[in-house]
């Protein structure tokens, strides 16, 4: 293929056929009463041009190359004109209509321009690949057809809890953003046309062919960029009321909080840390072995992070907080042993290259083997501390671009999580999951 046809984009080819099927309709209606050349080409033109609308490629040029070859068909009709000279108006008049879409084109052209710079295509491919060291995890030696370690209920659980996380943005924000993505790096016949013609003639994508994809307009891809959320300072000195006091040297109290309010708690940071809203555009190649993928282009990623702190746990009468002391990321594949990564932030991805790591203390060593086991968060609490940690797992979201399958164990959160006010040790009465 020559270097000029290469360059021609896909939808300028498809709205050039559907220009010339126009033109043709036009040259024969003209041939006879104008009235009957009018119904005529408004049918049948009227007709190609909704199905080419419907079916393949839709673009302000074929409304107005339709629009404007009808005039020239009642014109050409009303005058008998011979076909040459239907032909040679017909031709100006759809290179009107390309010059008209054009013009109208330019402010969203130089707005596309700006955000094509602001959000380039990038390669994820280096980004993953510590994703070669998936031999060292204990649960990837199923394959397809195997149940993952952990419980499918589970699984389905965490998927509708990034579902949640995408309807939280309300009036289908996120549908709009990954439906416009697309249309910022249109390809052409060999992905590399960057020319005007190129940007206007595939504007506004519709179409079978294209969808799901819209124009690609600041409105609909910016989000708010991740910030660092530091954690503040817990406040666990505070002085017990003299009834809590009382309440808890004469009835130690029973379970601080539920299971099963953890459980909700430690989903909801796992669905706000791979917040779908973040993943962007995602265009893969395989490589001819599949299942590796090579992410080669991807627009409009975020790295994972936190983009709010997580609200504090509380009793049922609202008068104990339970506050966030510690929450790290535990690495499972970038290093030879697990490791702790350290920071003073809720853990973010970009951050990460650069933080300070640590062992496994004896509870995360401990609690990790349980986790491997399918155990889906592990637990150790007293009336005043409560250590947990939950898994991170590959779910069908994290499937485009993670070299993984569905159920395993990518890595985990530890927590630490302390009462407010603080209750007097109560020696002996402590609670655990992890001695069950």
């Amino acid at each position: 293929m020559t270097p000029v046809l290469a360059s021609i984009p896909v939808g300028l080819c498809w709205a050039l056929v559907c220009s010339a099927l126009l033109l043709a309709f036009c040259i024969a209606s003209a041939r006879i009463h104008w009235a009957g050349a009018a119904f005529g080409y408004l049918l049948f033109g009227g007709l190609l041009t909704f199905f080419w609308t419907l079916v393949v490629t839709w673009s302000p040029v074929l409304f107005w190359n339709w629009l404007l070859l009808f005039f020239v068909t009642i014109i050409a009709a009303s005058m008998q004109w011979q076909a040459k000279r239907t032909l040679v108006f017909g031709l100006l008049a759809t290179a009107a209509a390309y010059g008209i879409t054009a013009v109208m084109f330019i402010p969203e052209y130089r707005e596309r321009l700006a955000l094509r710079a602001e959000y380039p295509q990038v390669s994820l491919v280096e980004r993953l690949a510590y994703e070669n060291r998936l031999p060292n995890i204990e649960n990837t030696d199923h394959d397809e057809d195997s149940p993952a370690i952990f419980p499918t209920t589970y699984l389905s659980e965490i998927e509708s809890k990034l579902v949640g996380e995408e309807r939280n943005w309300g009036n289908n924000d996120f549908a709009q953003r990954h439906w416009s993505l697309p249309s910022l790096h249109r390809p052409a016949l060999n992905d590399a046309h960057q020319g005007f013609v190129h940007e206007f003639i595939s504007a506004d994508g519709a179409g079978r062919m294209r969808v799901p994809r819209l124009p690609a307009t600041r409105k609909s891809i910016e989000i708010p960029e991740t910030v660092p959320i530091p954690i503040p300072k817990p406040s666990p000195k505070s002085e017990p009321t003299r009834e809590q006091f009382a309440r808890a040297k004469n009835n130690p109290p029973d379970l601080p909080i539920q299971k099963s309010e953890l459980d909700q708690f430690h989903l909801q940071g796992m669905a706000d840390f791979a917040d779908p809203i973040g993943f962007g555009y995602v265009e893969s190649l395989r490589n001819g072995k599949p299942p590796e993928k090579q992410i080669l282009r991807v627009t409009g990623f975020q790295p994972h992070a936190f983009r709010k702190f997580p609200e504090p746990l509380t009793n049922s009468n609202k008068s104990v907080r339970w506050l966030i002391e510690k929450l790290e990321l535990v690495s499972l594949l970038k290093h030879d042993t697990p490791r702790v990564y350290e920071s003073k932030n809720l853990p973010r991805m970009d951050e990460l290259s650069t933080a300070p790591t640590r062992p496994l203390d004896e509870f995360e060593t401990a609690a990790l083997a349980r986790l491997r086991a399918g155990e889906t968060l592990v637990v150790h609490q007293d009336h005043n501390d409560i250590r947990m940690l939950g898994p991170i797992v590959a779910i069908n979201q994290c499937l485009e671009c993670h070299s993984v399958q569905r159920g395993d164990l990518l890595g985990a959160f530890t927590y630490r999580l302390v009462r407010d006010p603080q209750l007097p040790a109560l020696e002996g009465k402590a609670v655990s999951w992890l001695s069950r």
